[in-house]
């Protein structure tokens, strides 16, 4: 299983053709360099979101283990 996103030559690939994926990854915006203290936010934004992406992806793997 894969979080993310699988290069095509992994994707396209017969042997490696096993792999699920499981979720793809939100991409965060790019920092405009205002100030030091928007983009301190918006690492805090992104980092919440993908913190909250991976429970909601991984709980199911946590009710089987």
């Amino acid at each position: 299983m894969t979080i993310g996103y699988i290069l095509s030559r992994t994707r396209s690939n017969p042997a490696k053709m096993p792999i699920l994926r499981q979720a793809l990854l939100p991409v965060p915006p790019k920092f405009t360099g205002e100030s030091a203290r928007a983009n301190e936010t918006q690492r805090q934004i992104n980092a919440d979101v993908l913190r909250f992406v991976f429970i909601v992806v991984l709980a199911p793997l946590q009710q089987v283990a």
